[in-house]
């Protein structure tokens, strides 16, 4: 069983539901955005990647939540599913990450991305 959100994250919640300024569909948020910390060029890679791997998938790489809060739990719990084994997913793999420090910034993932072709 997955632990509650916290106060913190909680409370961005209810700010995602209020105003959505700043924040993309909860969905397609980062583990920082979740967590209320500062969003970096860091946060589009793993947005970029997130969209990539729902065009590769035909479907989100989140299992299917039914509101924001549990998909954000997911989000934070790193839930992310991307089976299979191609270039791409392998790729993606190293994008959608928690940690944006270890994410490719969006320069080195274009130049990934090129290289498959």
């Amino acid at each position: 069983m997955t632990r509650p959100l916290d106060p913190v994250e909680h409370a961005l919640l209810a700010q995602l539901g209020s105003e959505r300024r700043g924040f993309a569909a909860a969905a397609n948020m980062s583990s920082e955005q979740i967590r209320g910390l500062p969003l970096t060029p860091a946060t589009d890679v793993f947005s970029l990647a997130v969209l990539l791997a729902t065009l590769a998938l035909g479907r989100h790489p989140l299992p299917r939540r039914n509101n924001d809060y549990e998909t954000c739990v997911a989000i934070r719990d790193h839930a992310y599913q991307l089976p299979g084994d191609t270039p791409l997913l392998r790729l993606l793999r190293t994008v959608i990450v928690p940690d944006p420090a270890a994410r490719p910034t969006a320069r080195e993932l274009a130049a990934a991305l090129a290289a498959l072709g």
